[in-house]
C-alpha cells in the first residue's frame, strides 16, 4: 500500500507507516530545514511547500493520505487563541487532497481541542459525503507502547468496514525507553527554585538529612542539592524522577515522573535541558569502590560519613535530542540535525512513530 502525508514535519507519521509494511510515494513539508532532516532519513520525495498551494492532482495517486494540520491555535498551552482563516484554508487543502485520490484510507491527527474547530467538521463534513466509514477518539500514545503519555485526536477513515481502535498495551517508562542512554548524558543541576517546588518525597530522597556538611571547606545544609557524585557509570539506580521544568514555573510545583512512568508530552520547546533526569540510589553505603565501573575516582558519599544520615548519592542529566526522540518513540537509525533547537522542534511536533503504526496495523488486519 502506498501512502501520502500533509504536514510532514520530520515524517514521525511516515516512520510509523513504513514499520507497518507501507511505502512512501510523497509528502508536504513547509519549513525547508525540517524537510531536509526529513530528506536525509526517509528519501527525496518530500515537497517543500505550503500545503494551501499545493495542485495533488499533480502527485502521485496513493492509497493512504495522513494529515498532521498545525496545533498552535487548538494547543491547552494557547489558551487565548482562536480558530484562524489559516486553520480553514489548511482544511480546505486538505479536502482538495482527499478529491484529487480518493484513498482507501485516510487517517488526521491532532490535539483533542482542534475537534472543535470549524475547520475539522469541514474534513468530517467531506469524508462524510464522500461515503467514508470513520470515527475519532482522544487516545493516550502511551496506550501504544509509546513511552510517553501524549494524548491526540486520532481520526480514521476507510472506504470499507472500520476495525476498532487496537487494545491498549502495557505502558513503558521513561527510564526503559533511556536506560542505556543514561551513562552517557551530560550533567545538569537544578535551579534552587526548581529544587524547592519539588515533591516532598523526591526533594527528600535528594536532599541531606542532616544539618550540615563539609567537604573541601564546602557547607551544604538540607535546604541544598547534595554534593556531586563525580562517578558516572553505576551498575543502577533503584529511584528515577524525571523532571520537567518547562512545565514548572515558580508559583508552582515540578511535574515530575516516577522511572515505572511514561515520559510526560514532549513538546518543541524542549530545547534549554528543561527535561532532566535524577538518579537516585536507595543504600548510599552500597556504592562503594567496589561496585563503580567507571576508572574515575568517585568522592562518595557513605550514610555515616560526618555524622550525618540518609544521604543519598545521585545525579542529575540533561535529556538530550536522542532521549525526547526515543520518548516519541524515533527508531534509533533516524539521524537528528545537530542544532538542538531544530530537533526539539521537529521531535515536538511529530507523530509517535509506534502509535502511527499500531494504528496502522489495526486497519490493515
Amino acid at each position: 500500500m502506498k501512502f501520502a502525508t500533509m504536514f510532514t514535519g520530520f515524517g514521525g507519521a511516515d516512520v510509523g507507516l513504513m514499520a507497518a509494511g507501507m511505502t512512501p510515494l510523497w509528502g508536504v513539508e513547509y519549513d525547508a530545514a525540517i524537510a531536509d532532516v526529513y530528506r536525509q532519513n526517509i528519501g527525496d520525495h518530500v515537497v517543500v511547500a505550503d500545503v494551501r498551494m499545493v495542485d495533488y492532482s499533480a502527485l502521485p495517486a496513493v492509497d493512504w493520505l495522513h494529515a498532521s494540520p498545525s496545533c498552535v491555535r487548538a494547543s491547552v498551552a494557547n489558551v487565548d487563541a482562536t480558530e484562524s482563516t489559516e486553520d480553514i484554508e489548511a482544511a480546505q487543502a486538505v479536502v482538495r487532497a482527499l478529491q484529487a485520490h480518493k484513498p482507501q484510507v485516510f487517517t488526521l491527527e491532532n490535539v483533542w481541542a482542534y475537534r472543535n474547530f470549524a475547520a475539522f467538521r469541514l474534513i468530517l463534513d467531506t469524508i462524510g459525503n464522500m461515503g467514508y466509514f470513520y470515527d475519532f477518539e482522544h487516545v493516550n500514545s502511551a496506550d501504544f507502547g509509546v513511552p510517553q503519555t501524549r494524548r491526540r485526536l486520532i481520526l480514521r477513515a476507510t472506504r470499507g468496514l472500520l476495525p476498532p481502535m487496537p487494545q491498549p498495551v502495557p505502558w513503558v517508562g521513561w527510564y526503559e525507553a533511556i536506560a542505556d542512554l543514561l551513562p552517557t548524558l551530560p550533567e545538569s543541576k537544578l535551579a534552587p527554585w526548581q529544587l524547592a517546588r519539588l515533591p516532598e518525597d523526591v526533594r527528600e530522597s535528594l536532599l541531606m538529612d542532616g544539618t550540615e556538611m563539609r567537604e573541601n571547606g564546602i557547607t551544604r545544609i538540607a535546604a541544598e542539592p547534595s554534593f556531586t557524585i563525580k562517578a558516572t557509570h553505576w551498575k543502577g539506580f533503584p529511584k528515577s524522577i524525571l523532571v520537567d521544568g518547562k512545565l514548572g514555573s515558580e508559583s508552582t510545583n515540578m511535574t515530575t515522573r516516577d522511572g515505572e512512568a511514561p515520559c510526560f508530552t514532549v513538546t518543541t520547546s524542549h530545547n534549554q535541558r528543561d527535561v532532566r533526569a535524577v538518579l537516585v540510589s536507595k543504600n548510599a553505603d552500597k556504592y562503594g569502590d567496589g561496585i563503580r565501573e567507571s576508572s574515575e575516582p568517585a568522592q562518595t558519599i557513605g550514610a555515616n560519613e560526618h555524622g550525618s544520615k540518609g544521604i543519598l548519592p545521585h545525579r542529575i542529566v540533561a535529556m538530550t535530542p536522542k532521549c525526547l526522540a526515543r520518548f516519541q518513540s524515533f527508531p534509533d537509525w533516524y539521524q537528528l540535525p545537530e542544532k538542538r533547537s531544530l530537533a526539539a522542534k521537529g521531535i515536538g511536533n511529530a507523530v509517535p512513530p509506534l502509535l502511527m503504526q499500531r494504528i496502522a496495523e489495526g486497519l490493515l488486519g
